[in-house]
């Protein structure tokens, strides 16, 4: 479902070339597998510290800032 919404933001925002949609989709794998793998400093590398995702959690949406994600994976609070 993330790689989904990521791949769709990419597209509707403007007009991206194959090696761009390439490398998109292979960061969204990339992110998909870091957190599985729990793989913080990794994770680090690819998310702006700045970005914000949004998770729900019951009935809310939740914001989290990249560098918050990663602190969260670190803690295995996200993924594994």
């Amino acid at each position: 479902m993330m790689l989904l919404l990521a791949l769709s933001l990419i597209t509707t925002t403007h007009q991206v070339d194959e090696k761009q949609m390439a490398d998109a989709i292979q960061t969204a794998k990339d992110f998909v597998t870091l957190v599985d793998v729990n793989d913080a400093k990794k994770l680090e590398k690819i998310l702006h510290p700045d970005m914000v995702q949004f998770a729900k959690i019951g009935d809310q949406l939740m914001p989290f800032k990249g560098s918050d994600y990663v602190q969260m994976v670190a803690d295995k609070k996200l993924g594994g």
